[in-house]
């Protein structure tokens, strides 16, 4: 690790080598309460394929009253990028994130069970305050399967809106050897300026299956 500069900029970077390693510089402004990461790659070696993320281009992060990221932009090693921007105080929340293209088979080199092919996308938006919070979540699963099955490709859609008092999750699965099926989970949570917590009961589903959904068969 090393630092230089004053409490105007103050310029920090570390690197680590080996299996697992980090490269990182950042510029701190402590009387100004901001930092700029000028660069950041975090990677890892598994099953001889390089796993982490890069950072895409410098991001802004102001720590004075709450915290703030301005314009999140990383690539998802091997395949896949997120972004993101947001801000968090006592009174406000703001975020919003996307995920893109990320591989779902990238799992198959943390695990040994069976991962299917397939492509990921998602996408958060948060607003209202820590104690209020509201908003949306969109889940997007493609081209899901198998090598060598010869079970058409599947998809899922998970479409979700975040109340005051519960996360509603509406799931749409497609090309699982049935015909598509929807279903509607209602996960009723209650917030605080400290998190989020589950509520000790369970509330049945708002909505039932209308038709009975089939996992996708492994090899």
């Amino acid at each position: 690790m090393c630092m230089s500069g004053s409490l105007k900029r103050l310029q920090a970077s570390v690197a680590l080598q080996g299996k697992t390693s980090a490269d990182i510089r950042l510029a701190v402004d402590i009387a100004g309460q901001k930092a700029q990461v000028e660069r950041l790659t975090f990677t890892d070696r598994r099953k001889r394929t390089l796993v982490g993320v890069r950072l895409n281009r410098p991001v802004n992060i102001a720590f004075g009253n709450g915290l703030s990221v301005d314009n999140l932009d990383l690539s998802v090693l091997p395949q896949g990028t997120l972004t993101a921007l947001g801000s968090l105080d006592g009174r406000k929340l703001a975020l919003e994130a996307r995920l893109r293209d990320v591989a779902i088979n990238m799992a198959r080199l943390f695990t040994d069970v069976p991962v299917p092919d397939g492509l990921l996308n998602a996408a958060i938006a948060l607003s209202g305050t820590p104690s209020q919070p509201r908003g949306t979540l969109d889940v997007s699963l493609r081209n899901i399967a198998f090598p060598e099955s010869d079970m058409p490709p599947a998809a899922v859609d998970i479409n979700g809106t975040l109340q005051s008092s519960a996360l509603v999750l509406n799931v749409k699965t497609d090309g699982m050897g049935t015909s598509p099926a929807t279903g509607t989970l209602s996960l009723p949570l209650s917030f605080s300026a400290s998190g989020a917590s589950v509520r000790n009961s369970l509330k049945a589903p708002a909505g039932r299956l209308r038709q009975a959904v089939r996992t996708l068969p492994v090899p």
